[in-house]
């Protein structure tokens, strides 16, 4: 009888983290027009305050990934939850575009720790033969994100007196839950499956892989090729959050599209 814990569970309590991530990425982006007219922001400032949330995101990784080595995976991921949840119910209280740029970088702070931290966590949990299928999950979550962002704005702000700032407190309430629901899962699941994962690991001791061991040793950096992924990645990141950030503002204006206008006179038209 196989007798191994589930790792499955855990990917998907860890998947749900990386969908919050990029829920929390494309959180402004989803509410930029009404943010926009309520502090009459002109494009040239939505972009910046966009800046805002996406800078520390990408570079706060750095410093974030050392933390994950010191105090450990788990324990950066409540805290990436645990902020993004406070920072999320303070916009409750956002008066003044001073405010929304402490939040949104703040919030970019917090995001920025689940990469790091949550690959970290799910090859412990995972083995060779198994990591594949889950790293796809993982994969899937992280891009359901990016896609439920504004489908749940569109949700919340269907509701009568809702705002850009029900939306945050929203996004707020998911991640406290996320919080019970990850340390619950570490506390079920992550210990058997580290344990689990270093007692049936196999290597390939074949004198072709220890060849392949010793070019790609993981105690040898590889610079050409981590400088040309990080270039490719910083090029198509800058694309990636400009079209983002801008896109409803485009589509908005294109007579087929009226319909995901933030103007609800449009959609009666």
């Amino acid at each position: 009888m196989n007798n191994r814990p589930s790792y499955l569970p855990m990917v998907l309590v860890i998947s749900c983290t990386h969908a919050m991530v990029h829920i929390v990425e494309q959180s402004f982006s989803s509410v930029e027009q009404i943010v926009s007219d309520e502090f009459q922001l002109t494009m040239e400032q939505s972009g910046q305050y966009g800046s805002v949330l996406r800078i520390p995101f990408g570079f706060g990784a750095f410093i974030t990934g050392m933390l994950a080595d010191r105090i450990g995976a788990s324990r950066v991921l409540s805290l990436y939850l645990t902020g993004t949840a406070i920072v999320c119910l303070s916009f409750a209280f956002t008066t003044n575009i001073g405010i929304l740029g402490f939040q949104l970088f703040a919030m970019g702070v917090f995001a920025s720790m689940y990469h790091p931290a949550g690959l970290s966590l799910m090859t412990s949990i995972t083995t060779p033969k198994n990591r594949a299928l889950a790293l796809g999950i993982h994969g899937i979550f992280g891009s359901g994100g990016l896609m439920g962002a504004p489908l749940l704005a569109a949700l919340v702000l269907l509701f009568t007196g809702a705002t850009w700032h029900t939306f945050f407190i929203t996004l707020g309430i998911l991640a406290a839950g996320l919080v019970v629901v990850f340390r619950w899962g570490v506390a079920r699941f992550s210990a058997n499956a580290v344990a689990h994962a270093a007692a049936t690991s196999e290597v390939d001791r074949s004198p072709g892989n220890l060849e392949r061991e010793r070019v790609f040793s993981p105690n040898r950096l590889q610079v050409g090729p981590f400088l040309l992924l990080m270039c490719s990645t910083a090029c198509s990141g800058i694309v990636y959050g400009g079209v983002l950030h801008f896109l409803k503002r485009y589509l908005s204006d294109v007579k087929d599209f009226d319909f995901l206008s933030a103007n609800p006179d449009s959609v009666a038209g």
